[in-house]
């Protein structure tokens, strides 16, 4: 495969495999891949409409209604299987589409585009929010029930400590977790990508350092099982050996190009995404096993909820983010086989999607959740391992994830991929 890549370089100077630091000569109007933005719209449409049914819920729309309050649950359960980590694997697709920084720059990047929208928001979006939140009552007469005038509410908000006291991330919290979690994956898309060279030893050493602190955090510091924490990090560490032995090709190159690649490459990047991809979803499955809501948020008199609760919802959302990453490089392989220009496409692979789209749609039919959630925990994933039903409802339910993560993939890559006027 290393040869394979030499010869596509030396015909085509401009794929030359990108240093880290160097920007992408190639990327114009053309390479841009649409049906990314396509689905990211309807992730986000998702997470909006499960927001909104959300707040008709709370304030009882739906109790009037016989069998609509079952229904608002199954909705809002699918809602969550879908959203949030289809956004998350999308963003890590669309970092695999950027030209491959230094760890250092890739920070300056993350927080202009993450950190600093966050902090503006914060500013102008929650204040407003949260005096809403405190100071409306409605028996209080006056035109908005509000006790506190607005402007001298929000004057004191800002120039008191109340401003650090009230600190809630609210509708912006994934912001900040977004940059923690490219920060967290960083080193790992460096080893993939800068593996043999000078600073190759140095990118492992990060990684290791993170797989190593990444665990011991979970497991010592959160109180997680140690399987908990080995589920972390097993689908990250297969998927950075696998890029070591199954290099990633030269990036964003046109079809054309990619007939360069010989069909040997091309079959061990497709191998690669679907062995990696595999690896993920069985650590996925290991991970929901290994921790209960039971232990880790009992049930409170105020209704409060443990923040270690939220712990899974994000490790989860890092293991979609990543794979998202090493699936897009190696799918740029593996065109080759799943476009037919100036080839045919092996008939294997044919028979491949055939049969995985029978799989894919009996899972999503298995894998749909019930009219129920564990304890009120309407939280990705909505069961654990304490489920009373059955700890197998929680691995069917991440399981089912990644099935609509395929199947949307597949949908739109073959229908959004284009430009639309």
């Amino acid at each position: 495969m290393r040869e394979s890549l030499l010869d596509l370089q030396q015909n085509h100077p401009q794929a030359n495999h990108l240093r880290l630091g160097e920007s992408s000569k190639i990327q114009d109007g053309k390479s841009r891949v649409y049906f990314l933005d396509w689905m990211r719209v309807v992730a986000i449409y998702c997470v909006v409409v499960y927001h909104v049914i959300q707040g008709l819920d709370w304030v009882g729309l739906f109790e009037q209604s016989a069998g609509a309050k079952q229904f608002i649950v199954s909705f809002r359960a699918c809602a969550l299987q879908i959203g949030m980590p289809m956004f998350f694997h999308i963003s890590g697709r669309a970092q695999a589409l950027s030209p491959a920084f230094g760890f250092r720059k890739t920070v300056v990047l993350r927080c202009q585009r993450l950190l600093l929208p966050f902090i503006a928001s914060y500013l102008l979006l929650i204040p407003p929010w949260q005096y809403i939140d405190k100071e409306y009552d409605w028996k209080h007469p006056s035109a908005f029930h509000m006790k506190a005038n607005p402007l001298a509410w929000l004057a004191h908000y800002y120039t008191s400590c109340d401003y650090l006291i009230y600190f809630d991330m609210a509708r912006l919290w994934f912001l900040p977790a977004l940059f923690a979690i490219g920060m967290l994956s960083t080193p790992l898309f460096l080893v993939a990508e800068g593996h043999g060279t000078k600073k190759g030893k140095q990118y492992w050493l990060l990684a290791f350092a993170r797989w190593l602190a990444f665990a011991a955090w979970l497991h010592c510091g959160l109180g997680f099982t140690l399987a908990f924490a080995a589920c972390a990090i097993i689908g990250e560490v297969s998927s950075v050996l696998l890029a070591v032995f199954m290099r990633f090709p030269p990036r964003r190159l046109e079809l054309d190009q990619l007939e360069g690649v010989c069909r040997a490459s091309a079959v061990r990047s497709w191998c690669a995404l679907r062995l990696a991809t595999l690896i993920q979803i069985l650590a996925n499955v290991g991970l929901v096993l290994n921790f209960e809501y039971a232990v880790i948020d009992p049930h409170r008199k105020d209704g409060g909820h443990d923040p270690r609760a939220a712990i899974p919802f994000l490790v989860l959302c890092t293991g979609f983010y990543v794979q998202g990453y090493f699936t897009q490089r190696w799918a740029e392989g593996a065109m080759t086989l799943t476009s037919a220009t100036n080839r045919e496409i092996p008939a294997w692979v044919h028979m491949f999607k055939l049969m995985m789209s029978f799989i894919l749609l009996i899972v999503i039919t298995v894998a749909h959740p019930m009219n129920d959630v564990e304890d009120g925990h309407l939280i990705y994933p909505i069961y654990s391992a304490s489920y009373p039903l059955g700890r197998s409802f929680g691995a069917a339910y991440v399981i089912g994830t990644w099935a609509y993560i395929m199947i949307f993939v597949t949908m739109f890559e073959a229908h959004g991929n284009h430009v639309i006027n």
